[in-house]
């Protein structure tokens, strides 16, 4: 046909600076005119395994409050150690952050007790899900102490707020050991059935 004789050849195109692909292979879906179609499942899978794999949801949410909260502690001792109002304004929002951050931790550690077989670690349990939810009580106390006020914070209010964080950071840091304890020693939310194919 005419288009063939002026079609130029590979070798040409090449010379010129053309790059040439290579043909994909042909798949059997590909030959039948239709391409295999993955399951969001198998996406999520390639994509976040780890996410993928995980038993609850807990762990994506517990770091977030306590990260918050010790840095408001953080910033409330240099701005009463300074006297710096902004230090003090990036406390309170700290705090507010952690506050609002609890609530999905706490509900996915609600949710995420099934899965803690009875004796030592259900113990364990019982100690962590009393220190968390007391340090979202006082958090959320905290919180209304300082949004709710108008002006600027009594000094007496100001040491009260910043005992209140030390009480805060120290539950946190209790509840936190727990659930370390639940997962490091005891394998809570551990897959064993999968882990223990690694032997």
């Amino acid at each position: 046909m005419w288009w063939a004789i002026s079609r130029p050849r590979p070798s040409s195109l090449v010379r010129k600076g053309f790059r040439l692909r290579r043909p994909l292979p042909m798949t059997p879906s590909s030959r039948t005119g239709g391409a295999r179609q993955t399951s969001p499942e198998e996406t999520m899978e390639t994509l976040l395994p780890g996410l993928h794999g995980m038993l609850n949801y807990h762990p994506l949410f517990v770091h977030f409050p306590i990260a918050f909260w010790l840095g408001a502690l953080l910033f409330e001792l240099l701005g009463q150690w300074r006297n710096c109002e902004p230090w003090r304004t990036t406390a309170e929002r700290l705090l507010y952050l952690g506050t609002f951050a609890a609530l999905p931790a706490l509900v996915t550690g609600l949710f995420a007790e099934a899965a803690v077989p009875p004796g030592p670690a259900w113990q364990a349990l019982q100690f962590h899900r009393l220190a968390m939810l007391l340090s979202t009580g006082l958090a959320v106390a905290l919180s209304m102490l300082v949004g709710l006020r108008r002006g600027e914070l009594s000094t007496a209010r100001r040491r009260l707020f910043l005992a209140g964080l030390v009480v805060l950071a120290v539950l946190v840091g209790l509840g936190a050991d727990r659930g370390a304890l639940l997962v490091y020693r005891y394998g809570t939310g551990v897959n064993w059935a999968e882990a223990q194919q690694q032997e």
